[in-house]
């Protein structure tokens, strides 16, 4: 899609991010595009039925920053107070669409980096997992170790997870 869909991918500071097939860094795609959640429910929906046995699938972003700041992307994400704002609303809307055939399966997210921090008013449906990495947390401290604060940080999100999602995973 990349050369004739540049709208399929993140807008970063004003102007598309693509695919080159040359950059390790697969670019983020634009959540808000409703081009992009067909393709991605139809892709989805197409890998349960090769795969009736499987009860999870992940539906999460890319391992960069390059997260879309397109203008509808940008509007959820202020709302919500974390850019996990358009990425959750994606997840569920996918996770919405698995249910209904698929009513077993787990739709499992990353949140990690640019969306760790849980949304302020968007909660994931009851079929989604959200996974916290930590790979932003000390290794040198315990995790619950309160005089650092990158675990501190990392336990305050869980705790929020906790207080909106039935599904946690780390």
């Amino acid at each position: 899609y990349r050369a004739d869909q540049p709208e399929y991918f993140s807008e970063i500071d004003g102007r598309r991010v693509v695919l080159d097939s040359f950059d390790p860094q697969y670019p983020q795609l634009c959540l808000t595009n409703p081009d992009v959640l067909k393709i991605v429910t139809e892709v989805v929906l197409a890998d349960l039925a090769e795969d009736p046995e499987k009860k999870m699938i992940f539906v999460s972003q890319n391992d960069n920053n390059e997260y879309c700041q397109c203008r509808r992307c940008a509007e959820i994400d202020a709302r919500e107070g974390s850019s996990m704002g358009s990425l959750l609303a994606f997840v569920n809307a996918v996770a919405d669409e698995v249910a209904k055939k698929h009513p077993n399966v787990t739709v499992g997210t990353l949140a990690y980096r640019y969306s760790r921090k849980p949304p302020k008013t968007i909660k994931p449906r009851p079929n989604v997992m959200v996974q916290l990495c930590s790979i932003e947390c000390c290794m040198m401290h315990a995790i619950d170790d309160p005089t650092c604060p990158g675990n501190v940080s990392f336990c305050d999100d869980l705790r929020e997870w906790g207080r909106i999602c039935d599904k946690i995973g780390i």
